[in-house]
């Protein structure tokens, strides 16, 4: 996250002449191909009452797809919407499938770049969690910047310490001395992301630090019609693609970037900085402004349609489960949760979410006012139907009800056809 306070009015304006300018390569004239409306703005607040939650601030979001360079973005983001502040909550550690990835990510990074008693800096470092797992096995010495941190101030991380600012990132935490600068689940949410990576390079200056960002691989997403998964406060959609490019172009040398976690769900860049002076001819968009083609790519192109069967064959869905007298939860509280019960109008038969995050518990989603209730819950109201919001914790969440002995048929909010819908447990 930056202080978009830092950027100059020019930075910040996108639309110049009522022509949008794409906030990764610079280029003129995008294309919307996708549309919702009044949607929460965050899905990391949760609210004390169902009447609070119902009242959550709502925003538009329009996809916008770049011609140049391929970036995808909400061209009707408002950053004065969003309000990081303690109590946001996203995190994903008490998932045990991501439990495994993410310890094998800080292994990965410790080995890669010889981490062993470094200094590690965190931009939107979230609760802590990786920085303090990153810091205990390099027994290294960590600095996370976020304005939702828990608490501020030095803290021991096992065989290592750690030292947390409640803040946005801006130009001078970019200064701060570091072997590591790494940035994960959060690059994705931050406006303007060229002029973000601008400023990292400038005030890295000539330091070597290795680099590593992860984002939602939010394309790919895209391609599989996944319609829950765009959410307002995610501004930014990449591809492996478009985030190795927007790299190369500020200035960043590319050592490595991939897909990880279960088949993809990230993308990732390892970089190191590059001479200011430099410009890499891999880095520039793939048509410039004079060769624009309208053609969008078919799985884009098709994104909106896509979407409108998925609320069509959902509320045909839960309507018929609705009028057979059937209890229907939801496990999952997380973006595509929330797009899910606030696209869907016969979403409201849903009475509770179920999460295993016990910081929700007892909490209510934004706009549409469902409790959040523990996995324990379902044994006291043996639910008929259980809809899993993502299909990767389906094993996890399967066997949780299972040890719990509840029997309910499982359906996967992004199945949209009826032949994929026999999930018992």
């Amino acid at each position: 996250m930056i202080d978009v306070a830092t950027l100059s009015d020019d930075q910040m304006q996108q639309d110049i002449h009522g022509v949008h300018r794409c906030p990764a390569c610079g280029a003129f004239g995008v294309t919307d191909f996708f549309e919702v409306h009044d949607v929460p703005v965050h899905v990391g607040l949760f609210y004390g009452s169902a009447r609070e939650a119902t009242q959550a601030p709502s925003g538009d979001i329009a996809l916008s797809y770049c011609q140049s360079c391929g970036f995808i973005h909400n061209r009707l983001f408002d950053p004065s919407l969003i309000n990081f502040s303690p109590g946001y909550e996203v995190g994903l550690q008490y998932s045990e499938t991501f439990q495994k990835f993410i310890e094998g990510v800080a292994n990965r990074l410790i080995a890669r770049f010889g981490l062993k008693r470094s200094r590690i800096l965190e931009i939107g470092c979230g609760n802590g969690f990786f920085l303090k797992l990153l810091c205990n096995l390099c027994e290294g010495h960590g600095i996370g910047v976020d304005p939702a941190v828990p608490t501020v101030g030095d803290e021991r991380a096992g065989r290592g310490t750690v030292h947390f600012i409640r803040d946005y990132f801006d130009a001078d935490h970019a200064k701060l001395e570091a072997d590591l600068i790494c940035c994960l689940s959060v690059f994705e949410d931050i406006p303007n992301p060229g002029e973000f990576l601008r400023i990292l390079r400038s005030e890295i200056k000539q330091r070597k630090p290795a680099v590593y960002f992860e984002v939602f691989n939010a394309v790919e997403a895209i391609e599989r019609r996944e319609t829950w998964s765009v959410h307002y406060e995610q501004c930014n959609y990449y591809s492996e693609r478009t985030l190795r490019n927007l790299f190369l172009r500020n200035h960043f040398d590319v050592l490595q970037s991939g897909t990880c976690y279960e088949g993809g769900q990230y993308v990732f860049v390892e970089a190191v900085p590059a001479e200011m002076s430099s410009v890499n001819a891999t880095a520039v968009p793939l048509k410039t402004d004079g060769e624009q083609n309208s053609k969008l790519p078919e799985s884009i192109r098709q994104f909106d349609s896509a979407h409108q069967d998925c609320l069509e064959f959902w509320n045909r869905k839960l309507t018929r489960l609705k009028n057979d007298g059937k209890k229907v939860v939801l496990w999952g509280s997380g973006g595509k949760g929330i797009m899910f019960l606030n696209s869907v109008e016969a979403a409201s038969v849903i009475q509770y979410v179920v999460e295993i995050n016990p910081n929700k518990h007892g909490k209510f989603i934004a706009g549409t006012g469902q409790q959040i209730v523990p996995p324990e819950f379902l044994a006291e109201y043996r639910p008929d139907v259980i809809v899993i919001t993502n299909a990767l914790y389906e094993p996890e969440m399967k066997k949780q009800a299972r040890d719990l002995g509840v029997d309910a048929e499982f359906l996967i909010a992004g199945d949209c056809e009826e032949r994929h819908l026999s999930h018992r447990k």
